[in-house]
This record gives C-alpha cells, structure tokens and sequence, in this order.
C-alpha cells in the first residue's frame, strides 16, 4: 500500500473520532463504577433472563457484541488503553462484566450509542460508586410497559444515574444488567416490554452465532467499508457482518483474524462484477465471491492487531 493509500485510509479514520469518543466516554464510566466493586457477590436475579440485544435500538449504524469471558485480555487491554486505568485495575473491572452488546451511531449519528451489558453489579457497589458527593444523582424511571409485561410481573421500574459532566445516564434494572445511553429511558421501557429481538435486522446474525468471536454487523457500512478496504467502496454495498476470532501463535502469543461478509447494494450482476474487479486491482486483500449469489463478496483470514481491530469498533486512538 503506498502513501496515498495510507494517506486516504488516515482521512476515513479521522471520521471516527466522534464515535471513538462515545465508546470511551462509556469505558471510562463503567471503569469507575466497577472499579469499587471488587470481588463483592450479587445475589441472582429471580426474573426470566432477556436477550440484551433486544434492548439496543434498531436504528443504530452498528452492532457489537463481545463475549468477555473469551476476550477478557482483550477487554482489559482496552479499558486500560482508554481510561489510564493499570492494568491490574482494568483486568478487575472487566472481571465484572460477561458481555458487551453496543448499538453505535456512525458519522451522522455519531453521539449515538447504547449499551446493554450483563454482569455482576450488587447494589452496595451501586451505593459507594455512586454516593456521597460523587457528582451522581439517582432518580427512578416507571416504564409504560404493556399490559401483557405488567400482567406477566415483569417489572417495570429502573434507577438511574445521571451527571452533568457526563453525556449519559447508566441503569440497573436488576443487579445483572447495566444499560448506558444518552436517554436511557428508551432502553428501560424495552426492558419493560422484555422484546425477544427476532425482529431486529442484525439479530440472525448476532444472536444467531453462537461460539467465542466478537462479532459486528451494520446495514449502513460505509465507515466499517472503507476502514477494511483502506477507503475504497464506501456507497457500494448495503450491509456488512462479521466475526473477529481469537487465535494461539506458538511465536507471536495472541492474534486476531477478521471474516466479513459485504452485499453490494445494486442486484444487477454487471454492477457487481465492476465492483469486483476494481476491489480486486486496489486492495490486496483476498475478495471471494458466492456462485449463486455474484452480489455477496467474502473476505477470510484478514490478520488484524489490538489496534486496528479497536480502530473499527470505535475505542482506539
């Protein structure tokens, strides 16, 4: 890749220091929360589970969901990288969480950003992180709900968190469940309603995964586009969703590689075919095609560091 290539991938990235900010904003207040936690246990929630995703609005540009007992170094190494935090404290606060599912705005909606995040977060945590003059005042949301949730005994009532130096307010509605927004009541009233989430565009491949991979998904890809093809290919396609592995080197210790699957946004196959044949002259990366489905692009095995893999999803530098 020559300078000009760089040069234009820098420019693309440069778009994402709105989003980054919005994801380490939420780091940032999660590592403080958590940070007192410590190793203090939480008596399990009674009410059904719920699939955190579903409590992510629909609208958003881009998905992620991380397992964190899987990338529990990786988590850390992140929460370190945008907070200060040592490295012992951000191991410990990313001990406090299981998952990581985020709904982020991109470009412009770029202040945009929900998170639902499973975990252990007992209330005397609540209290000391909380308390005091900490600068966060605790107020209480009563959802609308719906008479099938209210009638079933599913609650519908949160405390939250809100500070003015801060652009979001943090709930619990049980001691399983942190939910992170600028307007949190949105999240709270879905977690009223407890929606499975099948309706959602993402979820056949979010929820439909299962295994130990990060994964990400976007209908409206042309940050994520540009950002993996090093600036080419920002209009052309209508969705994009894939899976950052986890894999052992004997030599380098942890590495990372990226399999991501882009539609092109026109079904006439000409279209598809000049795209191709340009992706495949400008970027050196290995773009495979389905037989049956010309307009499906592929790509495997893209060896990615930390830092690019924290660049795409909105907490690098």
């Amino acid at each position: 890749m020559d300078r000009k290539d760089r040069e234009g991938i820098e420019r693309r990235m440069g778009k994402s220091s709105d989003k980054r900010r919005q994801v380490q904003a939420f780091i940032a207040i999660v590592s403080s929360v958590l940070f007192f936690a410590g190793c203090t246990s939480s008596k399990r929630a009674s009410i059904p589970e719920i699939v955190p995703l579903a409590l992510l609005d629909g609208e958003c540009s881009l998905y992620v969901s991380i397992p964190v007992s899987e990338h529990r170094d990786f988590v850390s190494d992140m929460i370190s990288k945008t907070t200060g935090l040592s490295s012992s404290d951000a191991k410990t606060v990313a001990g406090r969480i299981t998952a990581l599912y985020a709904g982020i705005g991109l470009e412009s909606d770029s202040g945009h950003l929900e998170i639902a995040a499973p975990g252990s977060y007992p209330k005397i945590m609540l209290s000391i992180a909380f308390g005091g003059n900490s600068g966060w005042e605790k107020k209480s949301y009563t959802a609308v709900s719906s008479q099938e949730a209210i009638a079933a005994g599913f609650p519908n009532k949160s405390d939250y968190y809100l500070n003015k130096s801060v652009p979001y307010k943090l709930a619990f509605p049980t001691d399983k469940l942190l939910l992170v927004s600028p307007a949190v009541s949105p999240m709270i009233e879905r977690y009223a309603r407890r929606p499975d989430g099948s309706d959602m565009e993402c979820a056949f491949w979010i929820n439909g995964q299962s295994g130990n991979d990060i994964l990400f998904y976007s209908g409206k890809p042309g940050f994520l586009i540009t950002g993996i093809t090093g600036g080419m290919g920002e209009n052309w396609f209508s969705k994009i969703y894939g899976r950052i592995s986890k894999v052992k080197d004997s030599k380098n210790g942890e590495s990372y590689l990226l399999d991501c699957t882009m539609e092109v946004q026109s079904e006439n196959a000409k279209v598809a075919d000049s795209i191709h044949k340009l992706l495949t002259r400008f970027v050196s990366l290995p773009i495979a095609r389905q037989d049956d489905k010309p307009g499906v692009f592929e790509m495997h095995d893209i060896p990615m560091d930390k830092e690019k893999i924290m660049e795409l999803l909105g907490t690098g530098d």
